[in-house]
């Protein structure tokens, strides 16, 4: 026996509600694909790092020359971190942040690729 939803009054109900359910649903998809069409892709050159021990020491130690720096020692907080990264690799400094440098608060999504440009160009050079 097959039975009518049509006129099944719980039934009717239930598949409206589903239906509205759905149609909700497919909407707000529709509004996060459009919200997330309109958000600004951030993008930039990236460079892989491993951050092996030796690439990190070798990382450390032109942070520290840098950090001794008396143009950077002259600077404070975000302006004194984009002298050292300028001063630790100036050609990866200008690819990455010359552009668009780092502001207060930001968190720099560019660090890990600056590390693998700096030790990519260091490995290149010794």
């Amino acid at each position: 026996m097959v039975m009518d939803v049509r006129n099944h009054p719980v039934l009717t109900q239930f598949m409206l509600v589903v239906y509205i359910q759905l149609l909700l649903l497919h909407s707000g998809k529709q509004e996060s694909i459009k919200s997330a069409k309109n958000i600004p892709r951030y993008s930039f050159k990236e460079y892989s790092y491993v951050a092996l021990p030796k690439y990190e020491t070798y990382f450390q130690e032109f942070q520290s020359a840098c950090k001794q720096n008396p143009s950077c020692q002259l600077l404070e907080g975000v302006d004194r971190l984009n002298c050292i990264r300028e001063c630790i690799s100036p050609t990866c400094y200008i690819e990455l942040y010359q552009g668009d440098k780092l502001e207060i608060g930001e968190i720099d999504v560019r660090f890990e690729s600056f590390k693998g440009c700096f030790i990519q160009r260091g490995i290149r050079r010794g």
